[in-house]
């Protein structure tokens, strides 16, 4: 890609091409020789940082980074998020987060991404870890409860504790039915329950809760 941007640029100027030669020396590790070139060029709408956390070149951002302000740089490595997770990179989105983390050490969106990544590579602990230290941090979010309430009961088969992380997490859902794939796993954890139940009353209790989310 350097070889082909340095000969594009004999032959005519182009953005494109310089930028594609700036992101090239970055992914090499030349990174003073990026920068400088970055700097002797003028090209609009063009973050030397933003190259860096798109490169993947993360532990740079201390170096360069700078130039930005917080808010900046954070929607920088949240849009990297989204981008690998198009691209289905999870580990890597790991990496982000932690970068994201030494900004803000409690963000509550990062936390999210952290959890998805960590689902994706199947590291089912870690999840409810990250889920415990979101609910702490955040009790009325309930993506932490339903994500919580889902590991438990798809990896660990512990039924009674998903249902109650699920009506846990519902509590602050306004329209219920507009989380259908999460009721669909409240009510299989309820189900599960009322299965295992010895006790008739107990078992007619489940059963009316189920009616209660699935009239």
């Amino acid at each position: 890609a350097l070889l082909l941007a340095d000969e594009g640029l004999k032959i005519a100027e182009s953005h494109d091409l310089k930028k594609t030669r700036i992101e090239a020396l970055i992914s090499l590790e030349r990174f003073d020789e990026a920068y400088e070139f970055f700097k002797s060029q003028n090209i609009s709408e063009y973050n030397f940082t933003n190259a860096i956390i798109r490169c993947g070149k993360y532990s740079q951002i201390p170096k360069y980074g700078s130039d930005l302000s917080e808010k900046e740089l954070l929607g920088y490595l949240f849009e990297r998020c989204r981008y690998l997770e198009r691209k289905g990179t999870h580990s890597e989105i790991l990496e982000v987060c932690g970068e994201i983390f030494k900004i803000d050490e409690n963000n509550e969106y990062a936390l999210e991404y952290k959890i998805y990544a960590l689902e994706c590579l199947e590291k089912y602990r870690e999840v409810l870890r990250c889920c415990d230290a979101g609910i702490k941090l955040y009790p009325s979010n309930f993506r932490f409860y339903f994500e919580k309430g889902e590991t438990l009961l798809w990896e660990f088969e512990d039924f009674d504790a998903s249902a109650e992380y699920y009506e846990k997490g519902f509590a602050f859902v306004d329209d219920v039915n507009s989380r259908w794939p999460d009721l669909n796993n409240l009510t299989e954890a309820l189900f599960k329950k009322a299965e295992k139940s010895q006790d008739l009353d107990e078992k007619a209790g489940i059963y009316d809760r189920i009616l209660f989310y699935k009239p």
